[in-house]
């Protein structure tokens, strides 16, 4: 027997594995991917579900009788065949109800032909929101194509789709006369869209269900509030914009300046989470500045610092005092005299409770600059933070040490009983001894 074609598929004897046919490749469906298989049960040569040759499509996750079925698909390469055995008794086989319904005896052995089609990736796409919270897209794709581009920031693409609700087509560029061209991560379209198709390969079809608030439709556009947008999406082509490390020193520098003035602009908006991103954007431009002369070099820095600013002011917008705080690092880094920096840095330290830390910077943000009205009003607002926070702390020792001074006094208690106990129980014999003694 060969052992590479036969498996305890889980080492405890539920499921025994024999490939028949091997399948191609390496790669194996997992997570919530919609798998497509073929498969038939039997129980001693009985037909209980499915025929030979038929086709069942469902999510790995769940969505099929017997589990065994689901567990093995994913360890199964495309096309692969095997049969399997299944104790019925096992957490692999039938639920009771379903054993009940088909007739099989508790103890039993199922025999089970199996054969992975395909299966069609389905993706979970994190979007994050202001407040820290966020919502997942949902996309399958239908027909992976193995490449290794995708649009980058600022690609132009061509797209055509669908956008529906329960089934209902509201928006259609289905049509090949009516594709979309769009710059992607630029607000030309929903988050959701432009989220999905950063995440397609050039030919992909995908299905992607966005949360109304990643969609941004309202009822003017026909859609119900709240409701998921499913959007049927085919990228046609696209033209990724240069990355830092192709261009010239003057297209680097062009691209930076492009990228803070967006940020700058969705500060101004309130929209703190797209400007720190194009902040941080500018700055992947600079990065390499062996290309530029001496001037260009001061003027990237310049750049580099006044981004990192705006970026740590978004972050302590969205509450990100750790994140504000490494964006200060750096600017201090480079000038450690930066007055913006150390008072940012501060409400870093602030935000998480350092205030010695935020002392810290104040301080030497007000030797820099004595009238720093920013600078003032912090230290004042630390002041008083640590002092309450001292006497919180004093309160806190107090009650403890209270604590402690009370358990001390019911041992020492416990113990005089004690000792008081044994003395009363000694024998008076014993006593009359001690006496003469």
């Amino acid at each position: 027997i060969d052992w590479i074609s036969i498996k305890d598929v889980f080492g405890d004897g539920g499921v025994i594995k024999t490939i028949q046919e091997e399948g191609e490749g390496f790669d194996k469906p997992d997570g919530d991917d919609e798998v497509l298989v073929s498969y038939c049960v039997k129980h001693d040569g009985r037909l209980l579900e499915g025929v030979a040759g038929n086709q069942v499509e469902f999510p790995l996750s769940g969505g099929i009788a017997m589990p065994a079925i689901a567990k093995v698909v994913a360890t199964m390469t495309k096309g692969e065949r095997c049969t399997l055995e299944v104790a019925q008794a096992s957490q692999y086989g039938y639920s009771d109800a379903d054993a009940e319904r088909h007739g099989v005896p508790a103890g039993s052995k199922l025999q089970v032909d199996l054969q992975l089609l395909s299966w069609k990736p389905v993706k979970k796409l994190w979007m994050g929101d202001e407040d820290g919270e966020g919502e997942a897209i949902v996309m399958k794709v239908h027909n992976p194509v193995d490449a290794n581009q995708r649009p980058n920031d600022g690609a132009a693409v061509k797209v055509r789709y669908t956008a529906a609700v329960d089934g209902k087509v509201f928006e259609d560029h289905s049509g090949a006369d009516d594709a979309l061209e769009f710059t992607t991560d630029n607000e030309q379209v929903s988050p959701g869209l432009d989220r999905v198709v950063m995440e397609m390969h050039k030919g992909e079809t995908v299905t992607a269900t966005v949360p109304a608030k990643y969609a941004k439709f309202s009822p003017e556009d026909g859609v119900p509030p709240n409701s998921p947008v499913v959007y049927e999406v085919t990228l046609d082509d696209f033209t990724n914009r240069k990355e830092a490390y192709e261009m010239d020193p003057s297209e680097m520098m062009a691209a930076a300046v492009e990228y803070k003035a967006k940020g700058n602009a969705y500060f101004k908006e309130g929209n703190h989470a797209m400007a720190g991103r194009k902040y941080g954007k500018a700055v992947k431009f600079l990065e390499f500045d062996h290309k530029y002369s001496e001037d260009e070099k001061r003027e990237a820095k310049a750049i580099k610092v006044a981004c990192w600013n705006n970026g740590a002011a978004c972050a302590l917008k969205l509450k990100d005092f750790g994140g504000a705080r490494v964006l200060c690092d750096k600017v201090l880094g480079c000038d450690s005299q930066n007055i913006k920096a150390l008072y940012r840095r501060a409400q870093g330290f602030v935000g998480t409770g350092d205030y010695l830390e935020a002392e810290t910077d104040l301080k030497n943000a007000l030797l820099i600059d004595p009238e720093c009205k920013e600078a003032k009003i912090e230290m004042r607002k630390v002041a008083k933070l640590q002092a309450q926070y001292n006497k919180k702390q004093a309160k806190l020792y107090s009650n403890m040490f209270a604590r402690m001074s009370r358990m001390e006094a019911s041992e020492n208690k416990k113990d005089a009983a004690e000792t008081e106990k044994k003395s009363d129980a000694q024998p008076v014999e014993d006593q009359g001894e001690a006496k003469a003694t």
